[in-house]
């Protein structure tokens, strides 16, 4: 990426150099926050998931921190009429 930014920018000057290197190094940056930020995104996509699922339907989904599904009544339809 250094080689192609430096022949498309083609510095002559001391202040052009220093500046290319500059678009140089953060360009790396912007690279490694770009992985930084879809390695977080996929660590806590399961998360929130999960959450957003919760807010639909708190009592269906079960708990993850002690592997023991919380305790629920029966599902409406599942009741039979007396």
């Amino acid at each position: 990426m250094r080689q192609a930014i430096l022949a498309d920018i083609a510095p002559k000057s001391a202040i052009e150099w220093l500046l290319a290197v500059d678009v140089v190094e953060l360009s790396w940056e912007i690279e490694r926050y770009s992985l930084l930020r879809h390695r977080i995104l996929m660590q806590y996509r399961e998360k929130a998931n999960e959450q957003s699922l919760r807010r639909i339907d708190p009592i269906e989904i079960p708990s993850e921190s002690d592997g023991v599904r919380p305790p629920t009544s029966p599902p409406q339809c599942l009741v039979l009429p007396k």
